[in-house]
């Protein structure tokens, strides 16, 4: 009642900010969450009864990937897009915000409670430098991002403890995220893990040969996806720039001897277009 008075003076969109029921411990109303919530148990009551609140939005500050994943799974329904209002200002947060962007088609992700961090603070000082890293990258790319997404074209590959390659497919093309250093192996060269373990990447595929890639502290390489009769692909061009008022800029044409070993991107991130053939 409350948010249909309010649109009838400001017909703008209503969110509810859920603490969750999924705490570790004991789950009991009142001691673990607030009770009568929007939590994921009475999500389908609430959504059947609030037509007037648009998104119900989940907290999400677990820094356990599986818990986190498992909470977006259950807020990311057809009748109701997913949203985190409040999450942490770690690297993991800033992992996490990968998989708001490239695999739940999340309507947003906000990190609660950034300051300067104060003297001696330098693991708050690393924290920072991640999100704000995230923001400064995303933010420009994300109207390319997100018409890409609309159409199903974007993939994420996120390291995680024990997890230090990811490998995404599109239609015509295999993507590689190594995380750490790559070593050859039996299995080819792979990543060996950051010792922060704080990779992310995300791919947005342009057209079939080219694609978008905003990445961070990891080195991507493409293959021609598994089945084609085609064994290697070849970089065409590869741009680094940036997306100034939604028009790509490029900065850097990248040469061969900056792209033999895959493409690599710095712990401060990096935005590059790249194109590609297969033989």
């Amino acid at each position: 009642q409350v948010a249909a008075a309010g649109k009838k003076a400001y017909p703008l969109p209503t969110y509810v900010n859920v603490w969750p029921r999924e705490q570790a411990g004991f789950i009991r109303p009142g001691e673990s969450h607030p009770s009568g919530g929007a939590v994921s148990s009475l999500l389908p009551m609430w959504k059947a009864l609030t037509p007037n609140i648009d998104v119900v939005g989940v907290d999400v500050y677990d820094t356990n990937t599986a818990a986190f994943r498992t909470l977006c799974e259950r807020y990311n329904r057809p009748d109701n897009a997913l949203l985190v209002p409040e999450t942490g200002g770690t690297a993991t947060h800033a992992r996490h915000m990968f998989y708001v962007l490239g695999e739940y088609d999340g309507l947003g992700i906000s990190t609660f409670g950034i300051r300067p961090p104060r003297a001696g603070e330098d693991s708050a000082a690393r924290d920072l430098h991640e999100i704000t890293a995230n923001f400064r990258q995303l933010g420009p790319a994300l109207p390319e991002l997100l018409a890409l997404r609309q159409a199903g074209n974007v993939r994420a590959a996120v390291e995680e403890e024990g997890l230090a390659n990811v490998v995404v497919s599109f239609d015509r093309f295999e993507a590689q995220a190594r995380f750490g250093p790559v070593l050859g192996s039996y299995s080819g060269d792979n990543g060996t893990g950051n010792p922060s373990v704080n990779g992310r990447v995300v791919f947005g595929q342009i057209s079939p040969n080219e694609f978008i890639v905003v990445g961070f502290n990891a080195n991507v390489v493409f293959r021609p996806k598994l089945g084609d009769p085609k064994q290697s692909a070849q970089l065409v061009t590869v741009e680094e720039g940036a997306y100034v008022d939604a028009k790509w800029k490029r900065t850097r044409l990248l040469n061969g001897d900056e792209t033999f070993f895959g493409l690599r991107f710095g712990p401060d991130g990096s935005t590059l277009r790249v194109r590609l053939t297969s033989y």
